[in-house]
């Protein structure tokens, strides 16, 4: 059996699980442990093993948080091929509507459609290492963004109950509530930074596939007529 671990698996999945799971333990902590300090110590490798799974597993829940609330917003397919589009993007949205109505002879589809006609024609023929970079980035931006929602949540139950304390060269160190709060601050300026940059690789993809259509259908046209 032949398993592949992509890159949209590293960084799709398993960096956003990790990040989940420490926002995870950080509630569990505060409910029900919130006096035990925290101490550092050895995990066997087994269980470092089913932390990395449990992390995995834990990415797809969060892929599937960050795919609703996604949802909610602008859809990057109507900011490129929808009414909202700048001048110069309108422009090359109306010629690959002229090419679609030529090559498949469908008449000005909702912008969705136009986005999956442009991308299906450049998985079939023309060269998807790009395609797959913005998505594998776009995915992991959008699984950070959620993931560090999740910390932000826990992050601030941790400062409201109880003292936050961890052991630190045999001794316990009390951590002060001012740098929880700082942490917090930090957790959401990542969060911000994460969904804007979350926006900006899903429209890079849309762009990218609306170019290399009108590109590949050019080229073609060039060999059927020589």
């Amino acid at each position: 059996m032949n398993v592949r671990f992509t890159l949209y698996d590293v960084f799709g999945y398993l960096l956003p699980g990790v990040v989940a799971m420490l926002a995870i333990l950080l509630v569990v902590w505060s409910a029900y442990l919130p006096a035990v300090p925290l101490a550092f110590m050895a995990l066997p490798k087994q269980v470092w093993l089913l932390l990395v799974v449990l992390a995995y597993f834990a990415g797809h829940f969060v892929q599937a948080l960050g795919n609703a609330f996604s949802d909610l917003l602008e859809r990057p397919e109507e900011r490129v091929f929808g009414e909202a589009a700048d001048a110069d993007c309108k422009a090359l949205v109306k010629q690959a509507h002229s090419l679609a109505h030529a090559s498949v002879g469908v008449t000005n589809p909702a912008p969705m459609w136009m986005y999956r006609l442009c991308d299906a024609t450049v998985l079939h023929f023309g060269t998807t290492d790009e395609r797959e970079i913005f998505v594998y980035r776009e995915g992991f931006y959008r699984g950070a963004s959620v993931s560090f929602a999740l910390l932000t949540i826990a992050l601030l139950v941790r400062t409201v109950i109880g003292r936050t304390s961890l052991i630190w060269n045999g001794s316990q160190v009390l951590v002060p509530r001012s740098l929880l709060l700082l942490l917090v601050a930090i957790s959401v300026a990542g969060c911000a930074l994460m969904v804007l940059r979350f926006h900006r690789f899903s429209q890079y993809r849309v762009r990218h596939a609306l170019v290399s259509f009108l590109v590949l259908q050019k080229k073609r046209t060039e060999v059927k007529n020589a």
